[in-house]
């Protein structure tokens, strides 16, 4: 910023800024995330009657590096070979690096190879970026080739590269391959970091050596390391993916409290929920409120809610100086938002009556509406598609996705039906139960804990085949096709099972609506509606299941282009969920870009809020 104000004062005196001065500002920019300023200065030397030079490139390569914009530092490197500027070591070292986020490995492969014919060749750091960019793509063999011919040259490689390489047998389940960098790493003399130890464990653990796993994360502490949620987690997974359910607990409790993160929590709370382990159940939930929400706001709150769920003490009716915070400035911290709704409710809903709740969660949420705290709950035009489509479910309805109950408690209300709702948030799963509760509908919902693809076939043998009437994904898009897959391989669904998609616009779900729109096995009616507290238009799709449906989806082959639709969609859910947030405007942008792709592949809105008489009587007509 210091260079760039130094820049301005000299055009207002009239100085003419040399190179020095110019290469210096950019360098600048590479710093302070100002890639586009860094771009522009570069284009603007020029005009000052400066010739840029490697030192320019180098530097706004650099700033495009910094800022993620991969393609942006390949095209200034093909444009300093067509301006027959000199490329050196760090202009091909900077756009290497560039490479390795986006996992861009022909891109680092090509670059590479050009450096060959160069004089000065590429270094160990050019190499490490050629492996770390395999890893990112999930090419573990040629990852693993690369530190072979690295051996070849008589390079040394470091712990960096080493790392890189572990990463790419990590992804590819090479579990074998992993435990051989791990020697070689020892007969270096070079010490293992967490990070390479994680690797190395993870690989295990996903080809199911959890013995191998246990072992090496049980020795990290031996090489003065501290085990995380990164090294630990793939251990567990893998002692709960072979039913070692008690070894599984024993390493949780001897885990380090930092170490436990809401993954974590989330798979050993299942195990305890779904195996009646009632006291250690107990235990878990309290850590949970103290590991990831102890330093939240509203902290307090959450606990008397867990006391009143394990039955310990009655719910006491919040002070109003708890809710009079609601729209205190400062940004959000993890389940703020969540915790602060929740003792909304609890001082301006009535207890036993469910309308009421949802209406309190609607005005919460039109409170903190235009804030990064926007809330993600189907209602407004949501939740009258969602009660529409529920008209003919009469036994169990299906929830994917709880959040803090909203939907659940909504039809369970309109219905009087039993539902069962999935959570894979433990923190949420608690306050959406405290809501049931205190709507007077614990005897129809039941808030499960754990992912979707756990919980399945938990369900399947719980209840009898065909038993769900009714099913409601508000989960991850990208989950949903493969959800509505096990539910049908499981046989769970009712052969004329009503599905209910939200968010299949905003983000998108254009593998999910190809499915449903392109295949013979259902009809679908895509709604247009308008998204809760947020000025962009969104869809639901509602699903008539056609019967009893064959073993395999009568679909036609995805396109492309609708592949990597998807892959857009869930960059901008991840985006979402950062610090940064995605503004209302860009939410309106990207809805608009997935409509019209859509449009182009024949997926189309069908009918709007105003169109739900048809939609009512077609799903009358469905449980007749």
């Amino acid at each position: 910023v210091a260079a760039l104000e130094l820049l301005r004062r000299m055009d207002e005196m009239l100085l003419q800024p040399d190179a020095i001065s110019l290469n210096a500002a950019i360098s600048s920019c590479s710093q302070g995330q100002r890639w586009a300023a860094a771009v522009h200065l570069l284009s603007e030397m020029p005009k000052k009657k400066v010739s840029p030079d490697v030192v320019s490139y180098n530097a706004t390569m650099n700033a495009a590096k910094e800022a993620n914009l991969w393609p942006l530092s390949l095209q200034l490197l093909d444009e300093v070979h067509v301006l027959r500027i000199q490329p050196n070591l760090i202009s091909f070292n900077t756009v290497l690096a560039a490479c390795v986020r986006p996992g861009r490995w022909s891109s680092a492969s090509r670059i590479l190879q050009s450096m060959k014919d160069c004089s000065f060749g590429p270094d160990r750091r050019s190499w490490t970026s050629l492996v770390a960019a395999f890893a990112r793509g999930s090419k573990w063999m040629e990852a693993y080739n690369t530190m072979q011919e690295l051996r070849q040259m008589r390079l040394e490689a470091d712990l960096v590269a080493f790392g890189a390489s572990a990463s790419a047998c990590q992804r590819g389940h090479q579990w074998i391959l992993a435990l051989e960098l791990f020697s070689e790493v020892k007969s270096a003399n070079l010490k293992p970091d967490e990070p390479f130890c994680a690797s190395v464990v993870t690989a295990c653990a996903m080809g199911l050596q959890w013995e191998v796993a246990m072992s090496l994360l049980q020795s990290m502490p031996r090489r003065q390391l501290n085990a995380t949620s990164t090294s630990s987690a793939p251990v567990l997974t893998a002692l709960l993916e072979t039913k070692q359910w008690e070894r599984a607990l024993q390493l949780f409790l001897d885990m380090p409290r930092p170490v436990a993160d809401a993954q974590i929590y989330s798979q050993m709370i299942m195990v305890c929920e779904q195996y009646k382990l009632r006291h250690l159940h107990r235990q878990l939930l309290e850590s949970a409120v103290n590991d990831l929400a102890g330093s939240t706001p509203g902290y307090t709150s959450l606990v008397a809610a867990l006391a009143l769920l394990n039955g310990t003490q009655p719910l006491p009716r919040l002070s109003p100086t708890a809710t009079a915070k609601l729209s205190a400035a400062g940004p959000w911290r993890a389940y703020a938002k969540e915790i602060r709704l929740m003792e909304h409710v609890l001082e301006t809903a009535t207890e036993g009556d469910p309308e009421s709740v949802c209406n309190a969660i609607e005005t919460f949420g039109l409170k903190i509406a235009g804030s990064k705290g926007w809330l993600k709950v189907a209602a407004g035009d949501k939740a009258k598609v969602l009660v529409t489509a529920a008209r003919s479910a009469s036994n169990l309805l299906l929830e994917i996705g709880t959040y803090c109950g909203q939907s659940a408690i909504r039809l369970a209300a309109t219905r009087r039906a039993k539902v069962v709702t999935l959570e894979l948030d433990p923190i949420h799963a608690i306050i959406a139960r405290t809501l049931v509760a205190f709507a007077g509908l614990s005897a129809y919902i039941e808030v499960w804990t754990g992912h979707s693809r756990d919980l399945f076939p938990i369900l399947a043998d719980r209840f009898e085949r065909h038993a769900f009437d009714f099913v409601f994904m508000d989960q991850r898009g990208s989950r949903y096709e493969e959800d509505l897959a096990t539910l049908e391989r499981l046989e769970l669904l009712n052969a004329e099972a009503v599905i209910v998609a939200d968010n299949v616009l905003k983000p998108g779900a254009p593998r999910f609506l190809w499915r449903l729109c392109k295949s013979s096995d259902f009809e679908t009616e895509v709604v247009r509606v308008n998204e809760f507290a947020m000025p962009v238009e969104d869809w639901m799709s509602v699903s008539f299941r056609r019967g009893k449906l064959g073993k395999s989806p009568n679909t036609p082959t995805l396109p492309n282009e609708l592949g990597e639709l998807s892959q857009a969609a869930d960059e901008m859910r991840n985006r979402a969920q950062t610090a940064g947030g995605v503004s209302f405007r860009e939410w309106s942008t990207f809805a608009e870009m997935m409509r019209e792709r859509l449009h182009h592949h024949g997926i189309a809105a069908t009918s709007d809020v105003q169109s739900l008489p048809r939609l009512e009587r077609k799903t009358c007509c469905m449980g007749s």
